[in-house]
């Protein structure tokens, strides 16, 4: 059975989700677009790595959408893991951008090695945000890498 928050009043959850609605649908379309490309990948017989990526990057950017919302915020209260999920997520997203760009043919070879590098500096933040909880160096880290 499922006990709500006694915190939590009906107008907190309106105004929240009234402020979300755009973030919630945006997200959706984006997400939808995601699946969309995974299917006509999965159709063809031939898997093409472009709409494979493409598909990665809708999905996971949709996902984050969501995941920013406050109304998602208000239903997870006190969960120590939800923090680090919103956080570590915003170094994901990049990764298949990256790779569909190096599928698509539009990365010269010396950029190349810097994407890997950028790549596996991410992958770690990602990873160290999971570890440690979200911390403001990683997204300095980050933003002196791009």
């Amino acid at each position: 059975m499922y006990a709500p928050a006694p915190e939590l009043t009906a107008n907190q959850v309106l105004r929240a989700f009234r402020h979300d609605a755009p973030s919630l649908l945006f997200g959706a379309m984006i997400m939808g677009v995601g699946v969309v490309a995974a299917a006509f990948s999965e159709i063809r017989r031939k898997h093409d790595p472009i709409l494979i990526y493409f598909a990665l990057f809708a999905g996971l950017y949709g996902q984050r959408m969501w995941l920013r919302t406050d109304l998602l915020s208000l239903a997870m209260q006190g969960s120590w893991f939800y923090p680090r999920i919103v956080y570590a997520i915003d170094f994901i997203v990049p990764l298949p951008a990256l790779l569909f760009f190096q599928a698509a043919g539009l990365i010269r070879r010396q950029v190349k090695i810097a994407g890997y590098v950028l790549g596996v500096v991410l992958g770690s933040l990602a990873l160290a945000t999971l570890a440690l909880g979200p911390n403001q160096i990683f997204y300095r880290i980050a933003n002196v890498l791009s």
